[in-house]
């Protein structure tokens, strides 16, 4: 009877879970879930603050979390993962990219610890957040800085994009989701 229990918590566990149902590090160690989030779209990004995409990017997130926020709602959410894996790009502790990233672009958002995205370079395979073994499961694994992932309300992921993708091509799948969910009404935006 105890294999059976354990079978069906094991079961259920992969069955419930998503995006939403992860608990990760804010940038000052304390734990962080991401249940609160859950009811808005979201889009989890590997950040780096030496990347030729940088300025481009915070520019962007900061800017498209300000305007589907706009007159107080609360429907949209950016989620920043700092992360050192590609070229170096990310030297600095996580005190230090988020007082940077406030100074420098007034950021609107919460930046996470800094940490590992992939498997691939990375000691110990726990290194890897289980958030973001779920987010390559679902998707596939960042291959450089500023990979994004589209999360609806539920904490399904709907989407991945590359850097090259700028936040002009990701914004009409936001405004799908945010459409679908009854988040926004279509005259919003």
């Amino acid at each position: 009877m105890f294999f059976i229990w354990i079978f069906l918590v094991g079961i259920t566990n992969v069955i419930c879970e998503d995006f939403y149902s992860f608990t990760v590090k804010d940038w000052e160690g304390n734990d962080h879930p991401l249940e609160q989030y859950r009811g808005k779209v979201s889009l989890a990004v590997n950040v780096a603050s030496e990347c030729s995409y940088t300025d481009s990017h915070y520019e962007a997130l900061v800017g498209i979390q300000q305007k589907l926020n706009r007159g107080n709602r609360n429907v949209f959410q950016v989620l920043a993962f700092p992360s050192n894996q590609f070229g170096n790009q990310e030297p600095h502790s996580d005190r230090h990219i988020r007082v940077w990233a406030k100074d420098m672009f007034d950021i609107n958002f919460p930046i996470f610890a800094k940490g590992a995205v992939i498997k691939e370079g990375i000691e110990n395979e726990d290194e890897l957040p289980d958030v973001w073994r779920f987010l390559s499961e679902k998707t596939e694994p960042p291959s450089w800085n500023f990979w994004k992932y589209l999360i609806d309300p539920n904490g399904n992921v709907i989407q991945a994009y590359s850097p090259q993708i700028n936040m002009r091509q990701v914004y009409p799948d936001i405004k799908k989701l945010l459409v679908k969910y009854n988040l926004i009404d279509k005259s919003e935006l």
